[in-house]
């Protein structure tokens, strides 16, 4: 019962964060705050179809984000000024997210695995520029790919 509700959940959140981002970041800060770490949660799941889930949310979230807030002058639109407030409520919500979530999987590895592993991580964002362009993004999914296959080779 818990596995279909969590699946459920994420469903949700997928739909509602690609085509009713407005209504998210329209949410109180605690609120934001809640659903981005649930989103963070499911990124650890088992379950496949949660991570694809919660990355694509995470994904949307994000390029709103670098559209809006990262290469626009300033925020003009009543959900773009929500993020910037929620981020700046919370600003090491999103930083964090990503080196807690290293900091997890490093922990859940061998303590003789965890530097290789480290030293892939750090490869991760090599050649990756910021910007939303599909080679860049083709170029970061190779990073990952590449970081899986030479944590499993070893």
């Amino acid at each position: 019962m818990a596995d279909r509700l969590a699946t459920g959940y994420f469903a949700f959140l997928e739909v509602t964060l690609n085509n009713h981002l407005s209504f998210i970041l329209n949410q109180d800060t605690n609120s934001f705050i809640y659903i981005i770490r649930s989103l963070e949660a499911g990124l650890k799941s088992v379950n496949t179809n949660i991570i694809s889930q919660c990355a694509s949310s995470i994904d949307n979230l994000a390029t709103f984000y670098f559209i809006h807030i990262i290469t626009g002058d300033s925020p003009t639109s009543p959900a773009a000024l929500n993020l910037a407030k929620h981020i700046s409520d919370c600003p090491g919500l999103f930083p964090n997210m990503f080196t807690n979530t290293k900091a997890q999987i490093l922990a859940s590895q061998p303590m003789n695995q965890q530097q290789h592993l480290s030293l892939c991580f750090d490869k991760l964002m090599t050649d990756v520029t910021q910007s939303l362009d599909p080679k860049n993004r083709d170029k970061f999914s190779q990073n990952l790919t590449r970081l899986r296959n030479e944590f499993r080779a070893k």
